[in-house]
């Protein structure tokens, strides 16, 4: 037997071993609610509606925060934006390169509007749109992993707004800017 027929017969016999570790035992089995698309859930079509910056500076820290709307009601994503040395220069590139460019846009189509926005940019590898892409882009994972839980967030009259930043995920500095202060501190 020569090395290329001996090659050939091992990459086929461990394809079709491997062939069920591959498809993780799924092969006559229905597809997973989680792993079926929007539209065989009935899921209406998401598109971008608003992205909001808030700037806020608690401690003397200057933070920004993206707020990404949808078209669902409730559903909106949460990222950090934050460059402490030019935080207003985040707020621009956000809300005169960046808003108008996802407006629209579906945002489970995360990894697209990332390039697309990244090569499309004036000031590409720059800090002030990697601050301003970065935030947009946490907005949009939060946007998908509350589309994923089947659930928008929930305005509450007394739910302290840092308890929501949380878990959105954002970096370490943003929940300090949504805390509210407590009755001893107001004194």
């Amino acid at each position: 037997m020569h090395r290329r027929q001996w090659l050939k017969r091992i990459t086929v016999g461990a394809g079709v071993a491997g062939l069920p570790w591959l498809t993780d035992g799924r092969l006559g089995s229905a597809p997973s609610a989680a792993a079926e698309p929007a539209e065989a859930r009935k899921l209406p079509p998401l598109k971008i509606t608003d992205v909001k910056t808030i700037l806020t500076a608690p401690a003397g820290i200057r933070l920004v925060v993206v707020k990404v709307l949808t078209s669902e009601p409730g559903l909106y994503g949460l990222g950090c934006a934050t460059f402490t040395q030019r935080a207003r220069v985040v707020e621009t590139a956000i809300d005169r390169y960046l808003k108008p460019f996802v407006i629209g846009k579906d945002p489970l189509q995360i990894e697209d509007i990332y390039q697309s926005s990244f090569v499309s940019s004036y000031w590409r590898n720059g800090p002030v749109l990697g601050n301003a892409l970065s935030g947009v882009d946490m907005a949009l994972w939060d946007i998908l992993d509350l589309r994923k839980q089947g659930r928008a967030r929930q305005r509450r009259r007394r739910q302290q707004p840092d308890a929501a930043l949380g878990a959105a995920g954002l970096c370490a500095h943003c929940p300090q800017a949504f805390r509210v202060p407590t009755q001893a501190a107001r004194r």
